[in-house]
């Protein structure tokens, strides 16, 4: 599902970066890629760039405009994330950054990419802050929305089929903190004393 978002979004960049004069006089379009390069994450580097270079690779078959992928780790740190966009940035080196994921890393950059008029796609930032688009978060899209957006879709649904009773059910991934033990009840979530 995560590549077909990217696919549809390149697909979108390179139909508008092409526009009626011919492709193959344009330079490459440059996405500079901002991600942890964890595997424990499920959107490390590792994880993400095959969709990504696949989506690159079906676009210029197609005839689009040739693009360039750069990366850079950004270990979810709000120092070392917003430094590898700072490197990107100041080398010329981005025309679209792809990421940053972490909330830490997406909020410093996208900052800054209003100044340096750079535009930011990005799976990450349910937080209902990036809903405000001025004046930090000018060329900030996010692909998933917010977090308060899904909580109004799902009232809606339970409104339109006038259901009372609603069970969650979930699966955190696996990590390394000490586990706390919850017990569900028909009446929600209960943590032990």
């Amino acid at each position: 599902m995560a590549s077909l978002k990217v696919i549809f979004c390149l697909v979108i960049i390179s139909h508008f970066a092409a526009s009626d004069t011919d492709i193959s006089k344009l330079p490459p379009v440059r996405l500079a890629v901002l991600a942890p390069d964890d595997d424990s994450l499920p959107f490390s580097l590792h994880k993400i760039l095959p969709a990504i270079l696949y989506a690159v690779r079906t676009l210029l078959r197609q005839g689009g405009r040739p693009m360039e992928v750069l990366y850079r780790d950004t270990q979810c740190s709000s120092t070392y994330g917003p430094l590898a966009a700072f490197s990107l940035y100041n080398a010329g080196l981005a025309d679209i950054l792809l990421g940053p994921l972490c909330p830490y890393v997406l909020a410093p950059v996208a900052r800054y990419s209003s100044v340096w008029g750079l535009p930011i796609l990005t799976a990450g930032g349910q937080n209902d802050n990036f809903d405000h688009k001025e004046p930090h978060y000018k060329l900030l899209t996010r692909m998933n929305g917010s977090y308060s957006q899904i909580g109004t879709i799902v009232l809606q649904v339970l409104a339109k089929f006038n259901w009372k009773v609603v069970a969650l059910l979930f699966h955190n991934y696996e990590d390394e903190r000490e586990e706390i033990p919850i017990v569900t009840s028909p009446w929600g979530l209960c943590l032990p004393p």
